[in-house]
């Protein structure tokens, strides 16, 4: 409190405009639930921000691994580092599972030694003949993302756990191509000789592009997870699916089985 002199020569006190008690009570009630607004908000932004990157991790991702598949690419030896395990599941049920390194995921390729291993076995058809419907494989992929934070890289990994790294399961399926109905191929019944040579000329047409064209989808289903030493999936997906043109070449890997790298440059011609 300051005081003021007078010519009068008394002293007396001067007011000094302050804060009350009360109001300095009401302006910490309105910070505090300004403050408990901001918190309550702030999660759920924070989870935004990780679905958003996590999607944009994935959309990146699958694009690279629509372009790899469909040009049978045998160059990506990169992929040994990323890639956990590759599972083929025929349609008895009958799993075949490739995993990486000694037991230590990500360091080690005793069993595959190159990236066109493993797009060779991501490649393998859903349906190996179309004309007698022999069935092929449903193909899985636990990934590392290649396009993921820097705490995913594999360089990383060797000094931290894998857990940090962003995981997914991509789902390849490669059908062959179906451009014409099976009523227009039927030659069941009586035709005139006009009319079976047009269904003639369709069915050589569709034998010819179900040779040569096959539809690819890709499934990426994220997070992976591990619950009661099982290896588990979240809810969140997405597709991606192309048309692929070429010859589907047969390679034999050893070990590995089978290889089915795509051709785009060549082509059957069924008579």
């Amino acid at each position: 409190m300051k005081v003021s002199q007078h010519s009068g020569g008394g002293r007396r006190p001067c007011a000094v405009a302050a804060f009350t008690m009360v109001e300095i009570a009401l302006s910490i009630a309105v910070v505090a639930f300004a403050m408990v607004a901001i918190m309550g908000v702030l999660p759920t932004g924070l989870q935004v921000q990780r679905d958003n990157r996590q999607d944009t991790w994935v959309n990146q991702d699958g694009t690279f691994w629509l372009e790899a598949l469909r040009s049978g690419a045998k160059g990506l030896d990169e992929l040994t580092n990323y890639v956990d395990q590759i599972t083929l599941i025929n349609f008895q049920g009958i799993e075949r599972d490739y995993v990486f390194g000694s037991g230590v995921p990500f360091r080690g390729t005793n069993t595959f030694t190159n990236g066109w291993q493993i797009v060779g076995l991501l490649s393998e058809p859903k349906v190996l003949n179309p004309l007698n419907l022999l069935r092929g494989s449903t193909n899985w992929a636990y990934v590392r993302a290649l396009s993921g934070s820097a705490l995913g890289a594999p360089e990383m990994s060797r000094f931290g756990p894998r857990d940090m790294a962003f995981s997914y399961r991509l789902t390849s399926e490669l059908f062959p191509f179906d451009p014409v109905s099976g009523t227009m191929t039927n030659f069941i019944g009586n035709f005139t000789p006009l009319d079976r040579l047009v269904r003639s000329n369709l069915f050589l047409k569709a034998v010819n592009l179900q040779s040569n064209f096959y539809e690819l989808r890709l499934t990426l289903e994220w997070p992976l997870y591990v619950s009661q030493g099982l290896r588990q999936v979240g809810r969140n997906r997405k597709v991606f699916s192309t048309l692929v043109a070429g010859r589907l070449m047969l390679t034999n890997a050893g070990p590995l089985g089978p290889l089915y790298l795509v051709q785009p440059q060549d082509f059957l011609l069924v008579r």
